[in-house]
């Protein structure tokens, strides 16, 4: 399945990616959103199933 950012979320999303970037915690929070994203994703499938 194929998703996409808002502009305006995609904005938010670069800056809070620069924050934690300079906590060298940039790609823990990468990886947080993107397990958020898969689960909606992935219970978005097991609904369509039914």
């Amino acid at each position: 399945m194929k998703y996409e950012f808002h502009p305006a979320a995609l904005q938010e999303y670069a800056e809070a990616v620069q924050f934690f970037a300079q906590q060298d915690r940039h790609q823990d929070f990468i990886d947080t959103i993107e397990n958020a994203i898969f689960k909606i994703i992935g219970a978005l499938f097991a609904l369509a199933d039914r």
